[in-house]
């Protein structure tokens, strides 16, 4: 659940045999992904959702096809989770809506064309009669029949609404974890008659699953509910953390083989094999770095095929394990030295600005990744002389750079110089920049002063309407009737036309400082 930033590559494939002693497997490495969030298949098809889109993996021959806003109507390129219906019909999830895809037609939903709710989807499945169940972060779950949009809302806690995991028994009941965005939330059961039933709630849900048996399993991942439990009509049987038996961890995902092995990834465990039986001396086997070239212990998702073949999501990319041998999809030919990425940001032109830590240092620089062509480009190379912690993303997406008093602009190609006058102004460093609707563009100073760029200068908006404030403005929101809502230390103003309504604690509002 935690938010990932994923850094997609995909180039040729490297094959990497690693000879280890008898007990170790060998090893086989390839190149895909850096991390996965869902995983689906169809037939001899692995679907992979992740950061940077969709691709489609042919396990017999290794084949891949990849999908992003450049060859599909993809909203976002985070797919968040996968839903393939009986029909072959695919279902992704992303932050910024749902698409559905037949096999040769893409068509998107959000809460601009649909009565979806929310378009931030987080979990999808499809029931036995071909509905699409839709889990987002808040405002409870939806079905969808291909008509009609359905919602049932928990009744457990209204602050619990979202739903990150879906899952089916063979009879028909559905099964959801629920959480409010701390986490805290419940598993709760919607039975055929559609009916909620809580069956357990805790302080972390981490993965629900149903085994071969039908019986539900799900995992609480911190507290004094930190544990693996397994629940069947009205019995829950606990299987405690510890590192005797069930090894310390949060469980990502959860699936089975052929012979009702369970399989669960770990946050920090890397991947768990328990053989089912319910005692304390249940057998659990811990595949991780220290016995697997597996570089980080973050296991995501996983999927079992037919084979027995375990397919495990990680934040490290892709890695097949057949119980003998493992292959890994991951990125390997860039020249981009990062350790830690804490921020990232889509321009208008689908550039990725990603700005990382070198080296653990707070010397915090900037890389950029183009996603479509899968080229790195080190904009510092480039541009030596921009310090690029001074980004500035405008209301439309545009990239900016303040550096020693000039303005520079990048285009979707280049970066050149806009403007050397601003400095002349002496209101400070530039914290936002604006666009409105007349394509005029706007600067907020760090001394809240805001400034129109009109014909090769600039000008306060004090000096065109009086009774704004010189300074202390503290934000500015532009809305779809050019309308601009100002707050600052003296109340809120809205101004349309240049026109003044100023709202503050004489008419109203409670506090004069309104900071957002």
């Amino acid at each position: 659940m935690s938010r990932k930033i994923i850094l997609l590559l995909f180039f040729s494939i490297i094959f990497l045999a690693v000879n280890l002693h008898a007990e170790n497997p060998k090893w086989l490495n390839f190149t895909y992904s850096k991390s996965i969030n869902a995983l689906e298949f169809e037939g001899k098809y692995l679907w992979i959702g992740h950061c940077g889109g969709l691709t489609k993996l042919n396990t017999e021959d290794g084949t891949m096809e990849y999908f992003t806003k450049a060859n599909s109507t993809l909203p976002f390129t985070n797919v968040t989770s996968i839903s393939i219906d009986s029909t072959g019909v695919k279902w992704f999830g992303t932050m910024f809506g749902l698409t559905k895809f037949d096999g040769k037609k893409w068509e998107n939903f959000t809460t601009n064309n649909s009565p979806l709710r929310s378009n931030n989807i987080l979990a999808l499945a499809t029931d036995n009669k071909g509905n699409l169940w839709i889990g987002t972060d808040k405002e409870g779950l939806t079905k969808y029949d291909g008509k009609n949009w359905t919602f049932y809302d928990t009744t457990i806690r209204k602050s619990w609404a979202g739903i990150f995991t879906i899952k089916f028994d063979s009879l028909g009941n559905l099964y959801a974890a629920n959480s409010d965005r701390n986490y805290y939330g419940a598993v709760n059961m919607l039975d055929t008659n559609y009916h909620w039933k809580n069956i357990a709630i805790a302080d972390y849900i981490s993965s629900i699953s149903i085994d071969n048996n039908g019986h539900l399993w799900f995992a609480f991942g911190s507290g004094y509910t930190n544990g693996l439990y397994k629940w069947k009509d009205t019995i829950i049987e606990r299987y405690f953390f510890t590192t005797k038996y069930l090894p310390k961890g949060t469980i990502g995902g959860i699936d089975y083989d052929s012979k009702s092995n369970m399989w669960l990834t770990s946050y920090d465990r890397g991947l768990i094999k328990y053989d089912g039986s319910f005692n304390i001396h249940g057998k659990f086997i811990e595949y991780n770095n220290r016995y697997s070239p597996i570089p980080n212990l973050n296991g995501q998702c996983i999927k079992i095929d037919k084979d027995d073949n375990i397919w495990m999501g990680t934040n490290f990319g892709l890695w097949k394990f057949n119980g003998k041998d493992w292959i890994s999809y991951n990125p390997q030919n860039s020249d981009f030295d990062y350790l830690k990425v804490t921020t990232n940001y889509v321009d208008k032109y689908d550039n990725v600005w990603v700005n990382n830590d070198n080296k653990w240092t707070y010397d915090n620089v900037y890389s950029m990744f183009i996603i479509d062509s899968a080229k790195w480009i080190d904009i510092r190379k480039l541009y030596p002389w921009i310090d690029f912690k001074n980004i500035i993303f405008d209301n439309e997406r545009n990239p900016w750079f303040y550096q020693n008093g000039n303005l520079y602009k990048y285009d979707g190609k280049k970066i050149e110089l806009f403007d050397t006058l601003y400095r002349s102004q002496n209101v400070g460093n530039i914290n936002n920049i604006y666009y409105d609707n007349d394509s005029n563009l706007w600067i907020l100073s760090s001394q809240g002063t805001l400034l129109k760029y009109l014909n090769n200068s600039w000008i306060k908006l004090s000096e065109i309407i009086p009774n704004i404030p010189d300074k202390n403005i503290n934000f500015v929101k532009i809305d779809s009737k050019n309308n601009f809502w100002i707050g600052s230390n003296q109340g809120l103003y809205i101004v349309k036309d240049n026109i003044i309504n100023n709202y503050n604690t004489s008419n109203g509002v409670i506090l004069n400082l309104v900071e957002n």
